[in-house]
């Protein structure tokens, strides 16, 4: 099956797997190398551009507390980074590890 598309010059081009994969491979190859190198930090404005819970509330629990936090954005290594609603001065980083995240609850707890 072929189907007709257009790119930005308006020139209609077939649009079939070999071409949606050549493309994928050509963003994805030099983003992967700089992933490699530099980790994600190169990343982290592109993807805080498309991010949609910063300033979001949500619960921390764990054991035997839960603390109320806003999710600031991502650090240099794309974890969550949140303030305590009680004190805005630190910052915690929220590792997934034993951890799931539900932001439709607006909750992080400890995986059962």
């Amino acid at each position: 099956m072929e189907v007709k598309g257009n790119n930005t010059n308006n020139i209609n081009y077939p649009l079939r797997k070999e071409n949606i994969l050549s493309a994928f491979c050509n963003q994805f190859e030099p983003m992967w190398s700089d992933f490699a190198t530099f980790g994600f930090s190169p990343f982290k404005h592109m993807y805080t551009s498309c991010w949609m819970h910063s300033r979001q509330k949500i619960q921390v629990k764990n054991d035997n507390d839960t603390k109320t936090m806003i999710i600031q954005g991502v650090d240099d290594n794309g974890m969550l980074v949140a303030t305590d609603i009680n004190d805005n001065n630190t910052l915690y980083t929220l590792h997934p590890d034993g951890n799931s995240l539900d932001l439709m609850k607006g909750m992080i707890y400890r995986k059962q």
